[in-house]
């Protein structure tokens, strides 16, 4: 089917949407990502990385669609499919189940209902990923995640359904390991907090306080001069006190915590 047929195919049912179709333009030796933000032109001939930069990168996102690093080595011309326009590059900080999971929100979301394959199934899609991102979750949801998004490749009415699959069938088919991880209680990435905790490093912690007055919670017990304290029943892991830090003294943890105070204690006085 050509892209043509395609945009006709998709305006028959009624959810055709420009931002999901090609968005690449190749025109006098140069290549165009049209964007909401404004238009990226480069250059045709150069690699992918010499424009996508990133650090520890464990995976490229290309539409809808995950690679492996390699991409970024890959010549940019006309074979290139840059899908919807959309690049993300992945550090080794990003997990690649939660990337698939907002990848599936946004696609939901562009879904026109009418096709049960496309809505049931991105529905239950998200369902079967968000399990694993919790406490409990089961690796037969990859299997019924693997099936689901097979069936809706092939039985979709319209794109939309096929590209709604492809963030699970890439993640599954690069990173398997990463998803199976979540169904033993990890987050390789740590991004996950579901399986993590927020801790206070008593060595680095100076009792400034900037942590207790950005708690939405008051989760934080301590005063100026001594180490901080996290109840962690009451800590929703938001993260604000971590980004109010400046000593980098808070962190996310998974597994086993470090030896803490078990009450309030002036900074530097705490021993292992």
């Amino acid at each position: 089917m050509t892209r043509e047929e395609v945009i006709v195919r998709m305006q028959e049912i009624g959810c055709y949407d420009a931002e999901l179709i090609d968005r690449a333009e190749w025109k006098d030796g140069s290549i165009t990502l049209h964007g909401p933000e404004g238009d990226f032109a480069f250059p045709a001939g150069g690699r992918l990385g010499d424009f996508v930069k990133g650090d520890k990168v464990k995976a490229v996102q290309v539409g809808h669609r995950f690679f492996l690093p390699e991409i970024l080595d890959r010549a940019l011309d006309e074979s290139f499919d840059f899908a919807n326009g959309k690049i993300r590059v992945l550090g080794e900080k990003s997990c690649v189940l939660c990337a698939a999971l907002r990848e599936l929100d946004a696609l939901r979301a562009a879904g026109c209902g009418i096709c049960t394959f496309c809505r049931e199934g991105a529905y239950q899609l998200s369902v079967c990923l968000g399990n694993l991102t919790k406490p409990g979750g089961d690796k037969r949801e990859l299997e019924l995640a693997q099936e689901i998004a097979a069936a809706m490749s092939d039985s979709c009415n319209c794109p939309v359904g096929a590209d709604t699959a492809e963030p699970v069938l890439s993640a599954l088919e690069l990173f398997r390991g990463e998803l199976e991880a979540h169904s033993a209680g990890k987050c390789p990435a740590g991004e996950c907090s579901a399986f993590s905790t927020i801790y206070i490093d008593p060595h680095k912690c100076e009792g400034a306080g900037d942590c207790m007055d950005v708690c939405p919670v008051d989760a934080i017990e301590g005063k100026r001069g001594y180490i901080s304290m996290i109840d962690v029943f009451e800590c929703t892991k938001c993260g604000k006190c971590i980004e109010a830090c400046e000593n980098e003294a808070i962190q996310f943890a998974t597994g086993r915590l470090p030896k803490l105070p078990d009450k309030l204690t002036k900074v530097g006085r705490f021993r292992k």
